[in-house]
């Protein structure tokens, strides 16, 4: 028996944002580098911290790529100084038989400090969970709460649930990222043609994708 292949999916992402590639460790491994050198900078007076801002991307992008996802993408945004730090994967997760939503629904509704929306449209379903997470990260940070937004697509003529992660250290701004996620996550829809483009080790403001 033969494998289907993945339905190929479109994302938009804004411009500040970077593409983590993590389909094979020397991929993972160049971009990352690219990323540092680009946020670092080459100085040899900023080695240490190239060193630790690498090697935390580093886990972050194995720790996705073990999880299966096929895209990692890194929030460059910032206003004025300030940075405005936060990430994505996503994964295909295959079904089930029907009702993925719905069960989904069903079994996150009795987590504490979960809020869960399920909206039903014309282009498929799409459950949005969001939370504050308090477990510790690696490495210890003096503030370990990071907000996490999870958003399940059952899209019209994907073959595949289609799940989103996003993740940001900074929860007092959690409106503001869920506009954002909110907004990336409408972009997301199958591609009606079976051409595209594999994802970059550069950052683009328009992702098209097909994995194979």
């Amino acid at each position: 028996m033969t494998e289907s292949a993945a339905t190929p999916l479109a994302i938009y992402l804004p411009d500040e944002w970077w593409i983590v590639d993590v389909r094979s460790k020397r991929a993972r491994e160049r971009s990352i580098a690219a990323l540092v050198a680009r946020q670092v900078g080459r100085g040899d007076d900023r080695a240490a911290l190239r060193a630790e801002v690498r090697a935390a991307l580093g886990r972050q992008a194995r720790d996705a790529a073990r999880a299966g996802a096929f895209l990692l993408a890194i929030s460059l945004m910032q206003v004025g100084d300030v940075r405005l730090p936060a990430a994505l994967a996503i994964y295909r997760v295959p079904r089930s038989g029907g009702g993925e939503l719905e069960a989904l629904e069903r079994a996150f509704a009795g987590e504490p400090s979960t809020d869960l929306e399920l909206v039903v449209a014309d282009r498929g379903s799409l459950l949005r969970r969001t939370w504050v997470d308090r477990s510790a990260p690696d490495p210890p940070m003096p503030d370990a709460r990071a907000l996490r937004a999870d958003y399940w697509m059952d899209l019209t003529g994907a073959d595949e649930i289609v799940l989103l992660t996003f993740s940001t250290p900074l929860v007092d701004a959690a409106e503001a990222f869920l506009d954002l996620f909110d907004t990336i996550v409408d972009s997301v829809d199958v591609q009606s043609d079976t051409h595209s483009d594999t994802p970059s080790d550069t950052h683009s403001d328009t992702v098209a994708e097909e994995h194979a």
